[in-house]
């Protein structure tokens, strides 16, 4: 029948052949956007195990960066570090921190005490010139406090001013 002649088993070997590669390159092209997409939503909701997600109670970082409106992601539990530190994806702000935080503290930012920024919009910084952090409240077990900076690359070629800096955190025990 069909199937029988010569030139009918060709042609339909090759339609089949035809057929399997127009799916299979269909589906890598769907299945590789699929992956793609994953992999972009699961970097920017990735943390850490000492990164907690901020909420409207709870962990909390804000600031103005070069008049451009910044707010943590997550944040790093203050027991993994001495530091302040808010995440959006894998770019932060970091602050120092003091383990015996008063309420009306307040703390100078300079070279020895220094902002690290890590931001896509924003160089990166190697220089903190001047600045303060402001204990504002301890209580409930919680601290919180204000904070802003004029930072310097290295080669001093790009300023970076953070204004308006709020954070929120658990005090430490």
């Amino acid at each position: 029948m069909l199937f029988n002649k010569p030139g009918n088993m060709i042609a339909l070997k090759i339609a089949a052949i035809a057929l399997v590669f127009l799916i299979t390159s269909c589906n890598n092209s769907a299945r590789d956007a699929a992956v793609d997409q994953a992999e972009a939503i699961n970097e920017a909701t990735k943390m850490g195990p000492a990164q907690v997600q901020v909420s409207s109670d709870g962990y909390h970082m804000s600031a103005t960066i070069n008049g451009k409106e910044w707010k943590a992601t997550s944040m790093l539990d203050p027991s993994a570090s001495a530091k302040i530190i808010g995440y959006t994806g894998q770019k932060y702000v970091s602050l120092p921190y003091n383990s015996n935080p008063s309420s009306g503290k307040k703390i100078k930012l300079s070279n020895d005490n220094q902002v690290d920024l890590n931001l896509s919009f924003a160089p990166s910084i190697n220089s903190t010139e001047s600045g303060e952090i402001e204990i504002t409240s301890v209580e409930g077990g919680w601290v919180e406090g204000t904070f802003h900076c004029t930072l310097k690359e290295a080669n001093g070629s790009k300023v970076t001013e953070i204004t308006d800096g709020k954070f929120r955190l658990p005090a430490l025990k």
